[in-house]
């Protein structure tokens, strides 16, 4: 889930919003590099954190969020709008997020929307930066849909 803008990974952030006694395994969670990305057949695949993870991806139309994910199977939830970027970069991206988020909250016992979304951005961004992707114009892509699905002005 997106609720903020995308950034590169913040040691204040860890001090802010990430219990103390999780706070090393968030560092350290959060400077892994992901490999081996791919999706097809509606599958999402990416090696991180020593597993191979491997999410279905349901691509719903006036989803709630930019991107979500089941907490009872490895289930991907992305909104359709995020097809019309014409990058693929940008979809294989925000399938990372949301992968490597769901592992770190479920396997790691970190919470959803503060210590596993800062790993999941932070992972990200390197990704994202490393292969590409303009995150000016990726910010706003995210942003519009957010706030169309929720009718926001």
């Amino acid at each position: 889930m997106r609720v903020m803008a995308i950034k590169r990974f913040n040691r204040e952030d860890i001090l802010n919003f990430v219990r103390p006694e999780k706070r090393k395994v968030v560092a350290r969670l959060a400077e892994l590099k992901p490999t081996g990305i791919s999706f097809n057949d509606s599958i999402f695949r990416v090696l991180y954190d020593g597993k191979v993870l491997r999410d279905k991806v349901i691509i719903k139309p006036h989803y709630a969020w930019v991107g979500g994910w089941s907490r009872k199977n490895p289930v991907i939830y992305i909104d359709d709008d995020i097809l019309a970027s014409p990058d693929h970069k940008e979809l294989l991206s925000l399938l990372l997020h949301e992968a490597v988020e769901r592992h770190v909250a479920t396997t790691y016992d970190l919470h959803e929307y503060d210590e596993a979304h800062i790993v999941a951005e932070s992972v990200e961004f390197n990704w994202a930066v490393n292969h590409g992707v303009s995150y000016h114009d990726y910010d706003i892509l995210t942003d519009l849909i957010r706030k169309k699905e929720s009718n926001e002005p």
